[in-house]
């Protein structure tokens, strides 16, 4: 006997780093910025962008575009998550 277990919908979360002289809009993140992007299975998705304590500041896509472009963040770059220690030779 075999079961199926559908799932309607799923979540990525990722935590950034805001600290120092080029941190983005820290007095109203704080030390990181949290994003959860979620996906359903109908196809839609939404993003939740919050600050270090869990306090949702903004859900729109442009906030999170704001916050790539100042973190100079490419994420259709797969190289660039990439750390020196984790490229070959």
């Amino acid at each position: 006997m075999t079961s199926v277990i559908e799932v309607s919908a799923a979540e990525v979360t990722i935590q950034l780093k805001n600290q120092g002289d080029e941190s983005y809009k820290y007095d109203l993140y704080g030390d990181s910025i949290v994003v959860t992007r979620r996906f359903t299975k109908e196809g839609s998705s939404s993003y939740k962008i919050k600050s270090r304590d869990g306090k949702v500041i903004s859900t729109k896509r442009e906030e999170l575009s704001a916050i790539c472009d100042h973190m100079n963040i490419q994420v259709d770059n797969p190289m660039n998550v990439l750390t020196q220690g984790n490229l070959g030779t």
